[in-house]
């Protein structure tokens, strides 16, 4: 989702302004338009659905959002335990588990990724869930996506907050709890390359 590029973003952004000051893109594609309004409409928030479906798992979350499917929308959140992978739905109105997907063994295998994360997120101060509540209360706004990244040995959070129908990322560092907000995201930086050609 956010691989590859959250790293050389937040060191462009902290280089480039010096400090964490939100600027929210007013563009983006439809379907981050709509899940970031329905997020901001829900009664639970996303760190609140992180913290029911690491209940509900009994694991560590490493990434979820709000996803529309059948016109209905939902939280997704994937967790880890050291033996499997689940993807927990929860209702973003009542905060209730409604559907529970449990990774086989192939998938499992492939997965080995997300072995070393779960290991960094068991080692870190900042869970997932402290990162959005973290990046929500920096921006004023209400988070719709987050991912625990492991680039080059660094963990950290990248949290996609909505607000005022714009959307600003945040770096959320795993170690320390620091928020920093990139200065620019994958939306503006494809949106640039498309008036350049």
């Amino acid at each position: 989702m956010f691989r590859r590029k959250i790293l050389p973003l937040a060191i462009a952004a902290v280089l480039a302004t010096g400090a964490a000051s939100a600027v929210f893109a007013s563009h983006g594609n439809s379907d981050d338009r709509q899940e970031a309004a329905a997020a901001q409409s829900a009664t639970v928030s996303l760190a609140q659905a992180v913290a029911a479906a690491e209940k509900h798992s009994s694991g560590y979350a490493i990434s979820a959002g709000m996803e529309q499917k059948r016109g209905t929308f939902r939280y997704q959140v994937k967790t880890l335990t050291k033996d499997r992978e689940s993807e927990i739905l929860i209702d973003p109105t009542t905060g209730a588990v409604i559907g529970t997907q449990r990774e086989g063994v192939v998938e499992r295998l492939l997965e080995r990724e997300d072995r070393a994360e779960l290991a960094k997120l068991q080692s870190g101060k900042t869970t997932l869930a402290g990162a959005i509540s973290a990046a929500e209360q920096a921006s004023g706004g209400k988070a719709f996506e987050a991912a625990f990244e492991n680039e080059n040995g660094t963990a950290g959070f990248q949290i996609e907050v909505a607000k005022n129908g714009g959307t600003q990322r945040f770096l959320v560092e795993a170690a320390t709890g620091k928020v920093v907000s990139l200065a620019a995201s994958d939306q503006d930086e494809e949106h640039e390359d498309e008036h350049e050609d």
